[in-house]
């Protein structure tokens, strides 16, 4: 059997087109967590602090700031649920239409649970890539880790847009997020082979937990899959994908989302909802602040470029396996240091 490597999308990029961005001081994909609350009560979320008020004027002068900087895609992640945005009379569609305009493909991540048909075949008529969320195929353990009140509407939400045709077009414009925690580390084997078999692209992330502090603490304690563990689940999947789907990746390569790794300091930023430039949208280190600043003046400064352009952990043959390093500042509030959490570090 021929192997090939497996689907992208447009928030995730080759090693070359990277290394390209980082040496012309280019971006490739912009993140924007819209200022919108949530209707759900993960387990393995810290957020639900207080929502900033970015205008829809802020965020598009971003986009076109970032477009101007090389940018291929816009991920649309809400401090909450995206399909809740409301800026006045102006919706999640309004904002998809501008960044359309851009000719510019819009990624949104949702929890699902304002998913209805309506809205999916909008969504569908539209040029955007659904992350959609599901943490298990068990309702009780979806329950456990989203909370009880609305887990069926997450799996309904789903349904929906399979049924609306996401899964069913050539690349797949349909991704599964899951975050690897205890409780669902025993069926994400089961999870991933429904994906693959689904045309759907699995995008399950190792669980980042917050920066030092009793809370970190107890996020470990309670969510945190051993990387021992995770490295033997990382070459399951793997053997999953090239034996039965004709897939080929490297689990060392790509930690911490398995066949599609994560290099997103050096392909792109994030905005939070209060205007703020990060690296990772899991990282409370900022940058700076579009509204004081111009994007491109942000991301010109020295240590931003020196963090990009920095050679993490090098090994034979110029490869690196750097791990996460937001995961890395995390536990160490060191940038430069190693991720404490993958296996090869």
């Amino acid at each position: 059997m021929a192997l090939r490597p497996p689907q992208f999308f447009k928030r995730y990029f080759r090693e070359k087109e990277i290394d390209e961005a980082v040496n012309d001081d280019r971006i490739l994909t912009l993140s924007i967590k819209l200022p919108v609350g949530c209707n759900l009560k993960c387990k393995y979320c810290y957020g639900g602090g207080k929502i900033g008020d970015l205008k829809i004027e802020d965020i598009l002068s971003a986009v076109k700031s970032a477009v101007a900087l090389g940018i291929k895609s816009v991920s649309i992640l809400g401090e909450g649920e995206p399909m809740m945005y409301k800026d006045g009379n102006r919706d999640i569609f309004c904002l998809v239409d501008e960044i359309n305009r851009f000719n510019m493909p819009a990624i949104i991540f949702t929890n699902n649970t304002h998913i209805d048909k309506a809205k999916a075949k909008e969504l569908f008529k539209r040029n955007t890539f659904i992350v959609a969320k599901l943490n298990s195929l068990d309702i009780d353990t979806q329950k456990r880790l989203s909370g009880e009140k609305h887990a069926h509407k997450i799996f309904e939400g789903l349904a929906i847009l399979k049924e609306t045709g996401f899964n069913k077009v050539f690349p797949s414009r349909l991704a599964i997020h899951s975050v690897i925690v205890k409780d669902n580390y025993d069926e994400i084997c089961a999870m991933w082979g429904m994906c693959r078999s689904q045309n759907i692209i699995p995008y399950f992330q190792v669980f980042v937990p917050p920066r030092q502090g009793s809370k970190n603490k107890k996020y470990i304690n309670q969510l945190y899959v051993p990387k021992e563990k995770i490295r033997k689940l990382f070459f399951k999947l793997n053997a999953i994908d090239k034996n039965k789907f004709g897939l080929r990746w490297n689990p060392d390569y790509t930690y911490p989302i398995p066949a599609l790794g994560c290099k997103v300091i050096k392909s792109g930023c994030a905005i939070d909802s209060f205007g703020n430039v990060k690296f990772c949208a899991y990282l409370d280190e900022n940058l700076g602040n579009i509204r004081r600043e111009p994007l491109k003046a942000i991301l010109s400064k020295r240590e931003v470029r020196k963090i990009r352009r920095f050679k993490y952990y090098r090994i034979k043959q110029n490869r690196h396996f750097y791990g996460c390093r937001t995961m890395a500042f995390n536990m160490t509030q060191d940038r430069y240091s190693n991720d404490p959490f993958f296996w090869r570090e």
